[in-house]
């Protein structure tokens, strides 16, 4: 259970640091990241069922006791420390305000700003004399 825990745990990692680019994509990241995360806990979950099944059937029973370094099993070197408001998340108001929604006020101010300087630089340049 700890080696799945720890995978998922570098997996969402992994994922938290690049979610943020869906945004560009017009996605919704903290939807994105929910559903990512549900998806690798689910496998997560499967694997540690698998896993205890497979290691309950290896295990050998010998005069009533059962040996767990024989079927290499070990108690944890080490303890983990979790955090639980760890939250990439934190200022939903302005991820909500802002949105796709951002990206197009962007691109509508932007857009007519660029046209009259265009247009600014074309009327303003000096003619071209011919001899």
């Amino acid at each position: 259970m700890d080696k799945s825990w720890s995978q998922y745990l570098a997996e969402i990692t992994d994922i938290r640091e690049g979610i943020h680019l869906n945004r560009i994509g017009g996605l919704d990241p903290l939807f994105e990241f929910q559903k990512l995360s549900i998806e690798i806990f689910d496998k997560m979950q499967r694997d540690i069922e698998l896993d205890t099944i497979q290691t309950f059937n290896n295990l050998k029973i010998k005069d009533n006791d059962i040996s767990l370094d024989a079927a290499g099993l070990k108690a944890p070197s080490s303890t983990w420390t979790y955090l639980i408001n760890d939250n990439p998340f934190e200022n939903m108001l302005s991820i909500r305000l802002m949105g796709s929604m951002g990206l197009s006020i962007g691109a509508g101010i932007w857009g007519p700003l660029m046209a009259v300087y265009l247009l600014i630089k074309k009327f303003c340049r000096k003619p071209k004399i011919y001899q």
